[in-house]
């Protein structure tokens, strides 16, 4: 069966946009055309291919920002925390995450030993 660029590049921006997609791989379960086809018909090189992953990154974007607002407003200590590892620091992070290792050398100068 052939299909038609213009009219699939159309029908995948609608998808996007309706059904709020935010995965090529989703984007493509939608489509009336195989996995095959569409990458043959939008090649990841192709200027088709980069508008579909700008409209996807706009929905991660968008996606991404409603879930830090609804988590800086919520009461729940995980999600705080969530927010706080995401804005914070690395130093702050490790510390939440009680994750940063310290390396410690002993060193010998004259006899005495010296920790770092």
């Amino acid at each position: 069966m052939g299909y038609d660029r213009t009219t699939l590049l159309n029908q995948a921006k609608e998808i996007i946009q309706q059904k709020e997609v935010i995965f090529i791989d989703e984007l493509i379960s939608f489509m009336p055309c195989s996995v095959s086809t569409f990458y043959e018909l939008f090649p990841a090189s192709s200027e088709e291919m980069e508008s579909i992953k700008q409209l996807i990154n706009l929905n991660k974007v968008n996606t991404k920002t409603l879930l830090r607002k609804s988590w800086k407003d919520a009461e729940a200590p995980a999600l705080q925390i969530a927010l706080y590892k995401l804005c914070g620091t690395d130093e702050e992070t490790h510390k939440l995450n009680g994750s940063k290792q310290e390396v410690k050398q002993e060193i010998k100068v004259d006899g005495a030993i010296l920790n770092w």
